[in-house]
């Protein structure tokens, strides 16, 4: 009659959203209503089911949660870690963070936004580092991303490592040119029980190394995917797409696949950065890129989605799925569109700069915005993430941005694209509030349609 969380969950609040519980195998949340989190509360090893304390309602409940794993009989006494007991965060909920642990690089990317062959943002010492990462503790994140720069150039990684398994929390990718992605490595994370997603940046077949300014870059991605494969590792790719390499989409596709590769995401490399020197030489049209795209869709269909595929906002499908999507295409048509928050996963998914600035997302790396954001060395994470330029960023409303956007007005299709992205807008109008116009181009010339003919 004594019962006790699953070794693996914590029960954890946020302001606004006050019952949770995280799985510390995954960085998953799932989130409770009161009398749930009530009588999961019970389930602390130390309280008898025959109590006066439990009422009916919660041994109903107490069954289900039972039945779907969350909970185990215990012995009396066997009562929680400390890390698993309730913990109320300050702050507003955020699922995950995306980090720069470096602004260092040991290649030099033609097309970096963080300028890292300048390393223009530096790093943190190791002891700031800790600090975020009780922050990140502190704000009951559940999942990271460690990316750079390079990080793994880093000399304190494993240090930085240890402290986040340390304070339970997941991290699910990594992400690297694969330079440094050895046997080693890889033993290091499994002896610590990491099975991470490692995401490498590769930029089609044969044109690797002139978009990463070092010779041999391409075959050293080559070796560590297959690297990373023979060891369990899940691979994802990230390809930056220009003049140059376009042509190559479709044998990198066929690459891709035999590598065993479970994600593929490109987009088109943006004028921040070192990408600003290039003076748009290199620069794609919309309508060049997106009548790739539609070959490739075509071809990813008929193979059955053996890889997930992103096109930005232009086209998702998942692994093995039959379903797809067009990202851009986010609302039901009614109203209630315009009272949505800009980006959902800015709210949810911030990203930490490698000079600790709290950014809404990497692509806003470079424009005005990132100086305005709060600095993690002398604010926190939750303290950003409620009442900060930050929040107020994230916040912003569709219906806000419509206001000063008189061409969207009237547009068919205002309730369903959700305005684009607004590190999109800020590139083609220096505002953040500004019009995405490759939204606008995948909405006003058909290309919906000719995604779905494009799979048939």
């Amino acid at each position: 009659m004594y019962y006790r969380l699953q070794d693996h969950l914590a029960l954890r609040g946020w302001k606004g959203i006050p019952y949770g519980i995280i799985d510390t195998r995954t960085g998953g949340t799932a989130f409770l209503d009161a009398a749930a989190f009530q009588a999961v509360s019970f389930c602390d090893g130390n309280t008898h089911f025959a109590s006066p304390l439990i009422l009916p309602a919660h041994r109903e409940v107490k069954d289900k949660l039972l039945a779907a794993g969350i909970i185990r009989e215990c012995a009396a006494g066997e009562g929680l870690a400390d890390w698993q007991k309730y913990r109320l965060s300050p702050g507003r909920y955020a699922a995950s963070v995306h980090w720069s642990i470096t602004g260092r690089c040991n290649l030099r990317c033609r097309h970096c936004y963080m300028s890292a062959p300048q390393a223009k943002y530096g790093e943190l010492t190791t002891d700031e580092c800790l600090s975020i990462i009780d922050q990140m503790a502190a704000a009951n994140i559940g999942r990271v991303s460690l990316t750079g720069g390079e990080p793994l150039v880093r000399d304190d990684f494993w240090q930085l490592v240890d402290a986040i398994r340390d304070r339970q929390i997941v991290i699910t990718q990594i992400y690297t040119n694969g330079v440094l992605v050895t046997d080693d490595l890889l033993s290091g994370l499994k002896a610590r029980g990491i099975q991470c997603e490692f995401s490498l940046s590769f930029d089609c077949v044969d044109c690797h190394d002139w978009m990463r300014g070092v010779p041999g870059a391409e075959q050293a991605a080559i070796e560590a995917i297959r690297r990373a494969r023979r060891e369990g590792f899940a691979v994802s790719i990230e390809t930056a797409l220009h003049k140059g390499n376009l042509h190559k989409l479709k044998g990198t596709y066929e690459l891709l696949k035999d590598w065993g590769v479970c994600r593929w995401k490109t987009s088109p490399a943006v004028n921040v950065g070192n990408w600003a020197q290039e003076g748009g030489q290199y620069d794609l049209s919309l309508d060049e890129l997106y009548e790739v795209y539609l070959s490739l869709i075509t071809r990813h269909y008929r193979d059955k989605a053996p890889l997930g595929l992103m096109l930005g906002g232009f086209y998702h499908c998942s692994q093995g799925s039959a379903d797809y999507s067009i990202p851009v295409s986010r609302f039901d048509g009614t109203e209630q569109a315009l009272r949505q928050t800009a980006c959902r996963s800015c709210r949810i998914n911030p990203y930490i700069m490698a000079d600790g600035r709290l950014l809404p997302c990497i692509p806003i790396t470079g424009t005005y915005i990132e100086d305005k954001m709060p600095s993690l060395l002398t604010t926190s994470i939750a303290a950003a993430l409620t009442d900060s330029e930050y929040f107020r960023v994230i916040d912003t409303r569709l219906e806000e941005i419509c206001r000063t956007n008189p061409a969207c007005t009237d547009c068919e299709h205002l309730l369903r694209c959700g305005m684009g992205c607004r590190a999109a807008a800020l590139y083609d109008t220096g505002r953040y509030d500004g019009i995405d116009a490759a939204t606008c181009h995948i909405f006003k010339n058909g290309y919906e349609e000719k995604i779905k003919n494009a799979r048939s």
